[in-house]
């Protein structure tokens, strides 16, 4: 039996760019020195993450969740999401991962990190995030009531929308007679 794992372990004379603890701690890949600073400036390693990654991976969760417990939050906190699991929701979103070459870089940490400060899950400061009350309601929204939410929350555009329908009403009345 044969494991194959796969490091790149390069010198670190010349080191320039971000820590090599900190290069370890959020991609799992070691790569230090001058490599490091070839793959940050040529933008094959980007750790950049869109809301939209956010939404689809918290759907993602919920749709699994839903699908061990069914509907409810009485089995939120016997549903760990953790830390090691990305390869879990690769399969569904595969963006979830940057590839150049050999080096893989997951960005479900820090997806999770962004669900975690929108109050979306909560992580136990061990292994696993949790789903939370307002992350169970937020991924359960139909477009219609993401919709609706949007409205609540910018109620500004009230005014806007209101002298857009005067417009169309007068115009209506001139048009009809």
């Amino acid at each position: 039996m044969s494991f194959e794992i796969e490091v790149v372990f390069l010198l670190l004379c010349g080191h320039r760019g971000s820590s090599p603890a900190g290069v370890i701690r959020r991609s799992g890949v070691f790569v230090f020195g001058p490599a490091w600073s070839r793959i940050k400036e040529s933008g094959v390693i980007t750790k950049k993450i869109s809301r939209v990654m956010e939404s689809k991976l918290l759907g993602i969760i919920y749709d699994k969740y839903i699908h061990r417990f069914g509907h409810g939050v009485r089995n939120l906190g016997e549903f760990p999401i953790y830390i090691t699991s990305a390869e879990v929701y690769v399969g569904d979103m595969p963006e979830l991962q940057e590839q150049e070459g050999n080096v893989i870089r997951h960005r479900f940490i820090d997806i999770m990190q962004e669900l975690e400060a929108s109050g979306y899950v909560v992580y136990d400061q061990k292994t696993s995030f949790f789903l939370t009350d307002a992350g169970y309601k937020r991924a359960a929204m139909s477009v219609k009531d993401k919709v609706l939410d949007f409205c609540n929350k910018n109620q500004g555009l009230a005014v806007p929308i209101s002298v857009i329908s005067l417009i169309i009403s007068i115009i209506a009345l001139g048009v009809g007679k």
